[in-house]
């Protein structure tokens, strides 16, 4: 599966956009901060990944950083798709919920698969992966880049 992620510029290593950090300072939709787990977002298109990062940036006018961006290429055999059937109730609220935070750290902590590909919230197609960075099968050399990226200013 090609996974896609936008970072600022200042992370301009695979090694430095993949290192899962953030999970470890701040909760996201599938994951509680917790200083033991290493996860990163991503998306299965570069567009998606475009939009899940503007959902994030809150100020007016949008200031957008000097951004690049990375796409992997996982092997489909170690990312878990879950029927969204299966998935907690309340997962897609504007707002996460504990319930999705407790799914996806659920599935960190188990190591069952590098990936965990759900629906994204913020339009009707598409997935959003979060990879596992601790996990033993993840792979640096799965990812390519970093690639300039630049924001429409039409996105403002």
């Amino acid at each position: 599966m090609q996974v896609f992620r936008i970072t600022a510029e200042v992370f301009n290593t695979p090694a430095d956009a993949f290192s899962g950090v953030g999970t470890t300072l701040a909760a996201g939709r599938w994951n509680h901060q917790s200083p033991d787990l290493r996860g990163v977002y991503c998306a299965d298109s570069l567009a998606l990944s475009c939009l899940e990062t503007l959902v994030h940036i809150r100020s007016r006018p949008r200031v957008f950083p000097p951004s690049v961006y990375y796409s992997a290429e996982v092997p489909d055999a170690l990312i878990e798709r879950p029927e969204v059937g299966s998935l907690p109730a309340g997962w897609s609220a504007a707002v996460p919920h504990t319930v999705s935070r407790d799914f996806g750290t659920a599935f960190m902590r188990s190591r069952r698969a590098v990936g965990l590909a759900v629906p994204t919230v913020v339009q009707a197609m598409g997935s959003v992966v979060l990879l596992n960075c601790e996990h033993p099968a993840f792979d640096l050399r799965w990812v390519k880049g970093p690639f300039p990226y630049k924001y429409d200013a039409r996105l403002d």
